[in-house]
């Protein structure tokens, strides 16, 4: 997952509880205002419903009580029935749950009958000369049932109040929960963002550090699959590039430095030896053939011609190579290397075997270097095996795109495991009397020809060489 995707998702994951948090609070802030001012209203308006209304009936109440000794009053007791009268529809209209409410205190049935009562007694006081007192019971029942449906009223209206308070708590607990999770949300998001981008920059830094001052081994521990994981892959790549580029270095350097104090020495003893060359050949000829001192002279012309011969190989060995690239057949260069050393194989018993199958038909090398360094490679195989050991010379075609490789394998005792990188070094030999120089002429020519080699021990026993050679030339050498 890229860091921008990372970056993503944690705004996105920010936005969503915020974007909730607000929601939420506004509606049941919202909720909780309605609620509060639908209850207020109510309350307020039914509360002076009914507190009107309670008044009236008593008012009537007292005109009746009356009646009996202010007979002038009737026209006011009726006008306050008629009063009654439209404050209970008004009443009834304006509560919203007035069919609950008049189930409850049966609110028409003791107003007919509080009226029927009215109406009686109005009509026989009218018409008796001997007027009684007013039975008051009905109004004193209508008083009370009116009481308590203001009782309940207030009950309703305290339990709406109840209800949004109720929901200004669930706001309140809302805010806290979404302020909670926006905490730990921040929290998680510095530990990513201090797990995802400072710890890899950290550690970016600390490899560029290390890598420059000089420690070309050391590689950043960073594996994700991000941008900060393939720069830490590039970094790797470029510390192991500088790394190789060092060894090349120092080699080539130690490759000059030795060919200038081999050239030296050359140059200094070619002369002197040619000189006891000369004087060795001339006592030859005239010492008789079977004489001692003509095969001490043979001997010593022998030994000369062998140094000359080495002061060559080493000037080759240091000096700089021009490759010159023909397409010919693998197995034609293989014959030519295997009938060379098949005489010294047979004198120790060393089995030679090639295997072609699948061989990379024509290649394109420098066939006269190229066979120089195959030839070092069997040569140091045969020495390695023991008598009547195998050493085996194997092509195989198609082993990676565009590369074939050459394998080189014998039963010897092995190469241990210090010397394995050392034994492509000039001047570095693990037999006795070897001077090192045909493994390091090896890897020079094929490294030449845009190849590499490497060596390996297997388990059970002995060593492998593998060269992995390109089937074109490398791009840039037009050679």
């Amino acid at each position: 997952m890229s860091i921008r995707t990372k970056c993503a998702l944690l705004i996105l994951a920010f936005e969503l509880v915020l974007c909730v948090t607000l929601l939420l609070t506004v509606r049941y802030i919202g909720a909780y205002f309605d609620d509060a001012a639908r209850t207020l209203a109510t309350s307020n308006s039914g509360v002076a419903d009914i507190s009107r209304l309670r008044t009236l009936v008593r008012n009537q109440l007292v005109h009746l009580v009356r009646l009996e000794n202010h007979p002038e009053e009737v026209d006011e007791c009726i006008a306050l029935g008629k009063a009654i009268n439209e404050a209970a529809e008004g009443l009834i209209e304006n509560t919203d749950s007035a069919a609950e409410i008049n189930d409850a205190v049966n609110l028409d049935a003791l107003l007919a009958h509080a009226n029927a009562r009215v109406d009686d007694y109005v009509k026989t006081t009218a018409a008796d000369t001997q007027r009684r007192p007013f039975d008051p019971q009905a109004h004193i029942a209508l008083d009370a049932r009116l009481g308590l449906l203001e009782s309940r009223m207030l009950a309703q209206a305290g339990a709406k109040v109840d209800d949004a308070f109720a929901g200004q708590r669930r706001a309140i607990l809302i805010l806290w929960i979404n302020a909670i999770v926006g905490v730990i949300l921040g929290i998680a998001g510095l530990i990513l963002i201090r797990r995802w981008v400072l710890s890899p920059i950290h550690e970016l830094q600390t490899a560029a550090d290390r890598i420059g001052k000089g420690n070309l081994e050391h590689r950043a521990a960073i594996t994700s699959g991000d941008e900060f994981g393939r720069l830490a892959a590039a970094v790797n790549q470029m510390s192991a590039d500088l790394a190789r580029l060092e060894r090349q270095m120092i080699q080539r350097e130690r490759l000059a430095a030795m060919g200038e104090l081999i050239s030296f020495i050359a140059h200094n003893i070619r002369n002197p030896l040619a000189g006891i060359q000369a004087s060795a050949e001339a006592a030859a000829r005239d010492l008789p053939p079977e004489s001692d001192a003509r095969k001490h002279a043979d001997a010593i012309v022998d030994a000369v011609v062998r140094f000359q011969s080495w002061l060559r190989q080493l000037e080759h060995t240091c000096s700089p190579l021009e490759i010159d690239r023909q397409d010919v057949h693998l197995n034609e260069v293989i014959d030519n290397v295997v009938a060379v050393f098949r005489p010294m194989s047979q004198r120790r018993g060393v089995t030679i075997e090639t295997r072609l199958n699948g061989k990379p038909g024509k290649v394109r090398i420098d066939p006269r270097h190229f066979e120089h360094a195959l030839a070092a490679l069997v040569g140091n195989a045969i020495e390695a095996a023991p008598d009547s050991g195998r050493v085996t010379v194997c092509a195989k075609s198609n082993c990676a795109p565009a590369h074939w490789q050459l394998f080189i394998r014998d039963n010897g005792p092995g190469i241990a495991a210090g010397d394995r990188d050392r034994i492509f070094e000039p001047t570095f030999s693990t037999k006795r009397g070897g001077h090192g120089l045909g493994l390091a002429m090896a890897r020079k020519i094929i490294e030449m020809h845009g190849g590499n080699i490497q060596v390996e021990c297997p388990a059970d026993g002995g060593s492998e060489f593998t060269v992995v050679m390109p089937t074109h030339a490398p791009t840039g050498d037009q050679s």
